[in-house]
């Protein structure tokens, strides 16, 4: 997955009236899986598409690597560089089909870890990229609406909370059905 970072200069997305980074959250729409979840752009790995839109971006004809964090990839041993950049097509492929991001504004900033979900048995590699360009949004089918969270609602205590969530009996995760897990409450007026 892709968590897109934007500049919001002072206007109406922008935290508390002031500039701010930002980063866009997509809604899932009820034509896919996990429909009503909260996720960064993002989907399954595509083998072939991936690998040639892989190619475009090692070769520098889409310039995402083309800073330090690039750079620091490019040192990489050639089996980590190769995954790096093959999720890194994948991200920015999902992100253009399902938000319209251009690839061409896109630049990596770097990795977090990857994060196993248990109930849908699959693995996110979350990457962070900053946009360059704020550029009309374009959803596919797959996106009922977009979020978009100013970085600074992450520094305020008062914008935290504990969620409670029961697991089905039936997911086959061992351990307790129930967990207490921190959330942040974000209104954005949808």
């Amino acid at each position: 997955v892709m968590l897109p970072l934007y500049f919001c200069p002072n206007n109406s997305i922008a935290f508390r009236g002031g500039d701010d980074l930002f980063f866009r959250l997509i809604k899932r729409s009820r034509h896919v899986g996990q429909a009503g979840d909260l996720a960064f752009p993002g989907g399954i790995l595509h083998e072939s598409l991936d690998s040639i839109l892989m190619k475009l971006i090692t070769g520098g004809m889409i310039p995402i690597l083309r800073n330090k964090a690039g750079r620091l990839v490019r040192k990489r041993d050639a089996l980590s560089y190769r995954t790096i950049t093959l999720f890194l097509a994948n991200a920015v492929r999902e992100a253009w089909e399902e938000i319209g991001i251009n690839p061409f504004h896109v630049h990596y900033l770097g990795a977090l870890p990857p994060y196993s979900l248990h109930r849908h048995r699959r693995t996110i590699f979350p990457l962070v990229c900053y946009v360059n360009k704020q550029q009309r949004i374009s959803t596919n089918h797959e996106v009922e609406y977009i979020i978009d969270i100013p970085l600074a609602a992450f520094f305020d205590a008062e914008n935290y909370a504990s969620l409670s969530t029961e697991v089905d009996a039936d997911t086959n995760i061992p351990g307790e059905s129930r967990e207490v897990l921190p959330c942040l409450i974000y209104k954005d007026g949808q």
